[in-house]
């Protein structure tokens, strides 16, 4: 009777825990996942409004290489190896990415800087929010 009772009551606790751990870790797993879609939006978006070259997305998309972050690391060899054989196209690509890098270490400054600003710097990269010009998107 009670042992039973309390056996059943401590069932429950363990699946409310299950429960629990199972929300937290799908929560933080959607979270990810809306940070890679913006972080991929704001790749496509500048390869495709900044730069004008949509006709290369699928290049980076396959290699995995769209995303924001990844901009800044942009290299002539590494869209070399991507296949943008273009010589032009690559120095329009890399032209923008120098620009890109600017606003960026611009912000990461602003940041740093101003003491209000630095404990948000890690949610404003969580919200893909990596350029000032991001503030306003």
């Amino acid at each position: 009777g009670a042992r039973t009772i309390l056996d059943r009551e401590r069932g429950r606790g363990r699946d409310r825990d299950r429960v629990s751990i199972d929300d937290t870790y799908s929560s933080a797993s959607q979270s990810q996942s809306r940070h890679r879609n913006a972080l991929h939006a704001k790749f496509t978006a500048w390869l495709c409004d900044v730069v004008q070259m949509p006709q290369y997305l699928a290049l980076f998309e396959r290699s995995g290489k769209a995303d924001a972050r990844k901009i800044r690391h942009l290299s002539h060899k590494s869209l070399l190896e991507l296949g943008i054989s273009d010589d032009t196209d690559r120095h329009l690509i890399l032209e923008e990415v120098h620009e890109y890098k600017r606003l960026q270490t611009q912000f990461e400054q602003m940041l740093t800087e101003h003491a209000v600003l630095r404990p948000l710097k890690s949610r404003l990269r969580a919200h893909a929010i990596l350029t000032v010009e991001d503030l306003h998107s």
